[in-house]
């Protein structure tokens, strides 16, 4: 038992983080296997472990966490970026999780945890440790990634109250990873939602920034699917019409 000391400190690890622990590879191999035999750790998925607390018989480390350990340059992102602000309006046991690694999503408990490929913008990544350290999208970032993949995010729906419920957002931050992204679309989209949700709160010159960019094509909304829309001619954005139930 004289490793449990450490698989606890370490909580969420890898044989890599073993490894000079151990004099061989072998040594390793036995200790880990012993321990998870004992319940004391177990497998998340391949090569990702946990140490488990004995008094509840659950892992330490929690959802957010073993999603930021599922590969070393894995960031919560979308849906679950939004839940981990605190200003989702629904909590899912899908866990979305970026990384330029060729994992696997995978499943724990009752959880499911899904590897997406990264957008252009490599800003925007912060290193939070309220409980353990997480790395997740800031709100900006957050916002504009939601925006431009409403399918992980929610929907439309879930993403104007989440945007309702933001107590504010930068706008020089917004502005930055809309250019990164660079699309007149998301610009279209972006303006729209932002305007309905914060017109009151960001600045006419934030609005004029994106309005600049947009473009002369109409665009829809989201992929219609025989719902009753409109011409939004202020965006020249073709909108659902039930959107207005909403905001």
């Amino acid at each position: 038992m004289k490793h449990l000391e450490l698989f606890s400190k370490l909580n969420l690890f890898t044989k890599a983080d073993l490894t000079s622990h151990f004099q061989s590879p072998m040594s390793l191999n036995s200790a880990l296997f012993g321990y998870i035999k004992r319940g004391l750790v177990v497998r998340i998925k391949n090569g990702l472990y946990a140490a488990v607390n004995p008094a509840i018989g659950i892992p330490y480390a929690g959802q957010y966490e073993i999603a930021t350990g599922a590969a070393s340059d894995a960031y919560v992102a979308y849906h679950t970026a939004l839940e981990y602000h605190g200003i989702a309006n629904q909590v899912y046991n899908t866990f979305y999780f970026c990384s330029t690694a060729r994992v696997r999503s995978f499943e724990y408990g009752l959880c499911s945890y899904n590897r997406i490929c990264p957008p252009k913008v490599t800003e925007g990544i912060i290193t939070t440790e309220i409980y353990a350290p997480v790395r997740v999208t800031c709100l900006e970032r957050t916002i504009v990634d939601c925006i431009n993949r409403l399918d992980l995010a929610g929907g439309l729906g879930e993403v104007i109250m989440a945007i309702t419920a933001c107590p504010y957002l930068n706008e020089d931050k917004l502005e930055k990873y809309l250019d990164e992204y660079g699309e007149k679309y998301l610009y279209q989209k972006a303006g729209f939602i932002l305007w309905q949700t914060k017109q009151s709160e960001l600045s006419k010159v934030f609005f004029d920034y994106c309005k600049a960019r947009v473009g002369n094509r109409r665009s829809y909304m989201i992929e219609n699917k025989g719902e009753d829309v409109m011409l939004n001619t202020e965006w020249n954005l073709i909108i659902p019409r039930s959107i207005y139930g909403v905001v």
